[in-house]
Parts: structure tokens; sequence; C-alpha cells
């Protein structure tokens, strides 16, 4: 099996081998893929993270033999990297939810692993992957944080999200694995009316998903809205959007808290 891995931030999977196809998903820098197919300066990956497949790139990713472990995360929208301390300008900037590698600390900085190099971030702007658990509390307010993120079609950084890449990404964070898309995660949790949804929920409506914030609020990335939006079921409410709240299709219950 030949495996890659993606050197940039962040990486589109494209529908067929050319930058003029449709944008179906999007990779993370450092994360894993399974080279399915090549053609020219393209290859068909099959993402390890969520199973994804689409056309990548070849600048973008290097090939690796084996499937690499990171044991940090980014917990900030966007953080730059420096080749140094206190350099003048950032080398790259990762989106929340990249997973590094943590080599070392020199006081408040971090050095950690960017596939084919190293760079040096913030050490408050990552935490271990394993010190995070599944909060919904601690899922809205982590959303909210995205409010004002531009829509973009396959996009799953804090660059650009569409509806389930936003979802699927938030969710990701605390160590839940959602499918895709949205079709998707219909399948996914148990089934709940409207008046049955409770904080960190999922809200369907047609082609559409957002995450339950509670008091009639949701949060989601809309094409319409131009982003990462705060609308509500409540017409008394600010927030009141008549055309979802009409189009509700259903809740779904990803996790079981108690």
């Amino acid at each position: 099996m030949r495996l890659c891995i993606v050197r940039v931030p962040v990486a589109d999977l494209r529908k067929e081998p050319s930058h003029q196809t449709e944008r179906v998903s999007q990779a993370l820098l450092n994360e894993t893929a399974e080279i399915l197919n090549e053609e020219a300066d393209w290859l068909r990956v099959k993402l390890n993270r969520d199973g994804y497949e689409g056309w990548i790139y070849k600048p973008h990713v290097v090939e690796t033999r084996v499937e690499r472990s990171f044991d940090h995360v980014v917990v900030v929208p966007i953080v730059s990297v420096f080749v140094s301390p206190y350099a003048p300008f950032p080398m790259m900037r990762l989106s929340f939810n990249t997973r590094v590698r943590l080599i070392e600390t020199s006081k408040q900085w971090g050095l950690v692993e960017l596939a084919d190099r190293k760079g040096w971030l913030r050490i408050r702007h990552i935490r271990k992957v394993d010190e995070i658990r599944f909060d919904p509390y601690e899922l809205w307010r982590k959303g909210l944080e995205f409010i004002g993120t531009p829509y973009l079609w396959g996009g799953r950084s804090a660059f650009g999200f569409d509806c389930s890449g936003f979802v699927q990404t938030l969710y990701d964070f605390f160590g839940v694995k959602l499918p895709r898309d949205t079709d998707e995660m219909l399948n996914v949790g148990t089934e709940l009316k409207r008046e049955e949804l409770e904080l960190g929920d999922l809200v369907f409506f047609t082609r559409h998903v957002g995450i339950y914030g509670g008091g009639g609020e949701f949060i989601h990335s809309s094409r319409t809205q131009g982003g990462v939006y705060l609308s509500s079921f409540d017409p008394h409410s600010p927030h009141y959007n008549e055309r979802l709240a009409n189009d509700f299709v259903t809740g779904r219950r990803i996790v079981t808290t108690t």
C-alpha cells in the first residue's frame, strides 16, 4: 500500500484530476491518505481520517512509508508557524484541528513536525489530543469562535467551511468521528423531533446541517449567509431564520452524555 501525507496547510480534494473541477473535500496538513491511482500531476487518494476519496495535487503531499502519529492539535481557528521563535514573518498558517507532533519546547514556543519540515508556534495554541473530551457545552462554545468564517464548497478548515465540513470538524476535534457528507450524517445517532433537541445535537434541513445550541438557536455554515452563522427557530429571536425554521427535517443525537 502506498501512503502519502499532506504537506501544505490545506489541500483540496477534486472530483477529477484538474484544478478546474469540483472541490469535493479537503485534507489538513499531516493527514495521511492511501494512494489509489496516479495521473500526471495528480493522485487519487482515500483519506485515512474519514475514508473520503478524491484527486489531490502531487506537490501538496509527500509519500510516506507508515502512517505517522501526532499527539497535539491546534485549538484556535488559525495559528501562525515560524521558522524560528520571534521570526518576523510566518512560514505558514495552520487551521483549527490540524494535528502536529510536538518535538521540543522553549519557553512559550513549541517546535512541531510539519510533514516534511519543522516549525515553531506558540505552545498555548495547541493541546494534547488525549486531553480533549467530548462536552456539548464546549462543542457549542468552540463553534461560536468561528462565526464569520467564510463559506467554501467542500471546505473543512478555518479558512472556509461548507455545512457538513464545519460539523464534522467540530465533532472530530472532540474525538467523535462523523461521515463527511450531510446525507451520510443522517444515518448516524438517534433521531429526534424538534422539541427533543438538546445542546450539541445535529439539526438537519434540506441538504443542510448545523449544531443545536439550546433555546432554539443553532450554528451552521451557510452559503446564503456567506459563512458560519448563528440562527434560531424562535420568531422572537434577532437570529430568527424563517426559511430554515420551516425547512427543519430532523435532529440527530450523536453522543449521549450523563
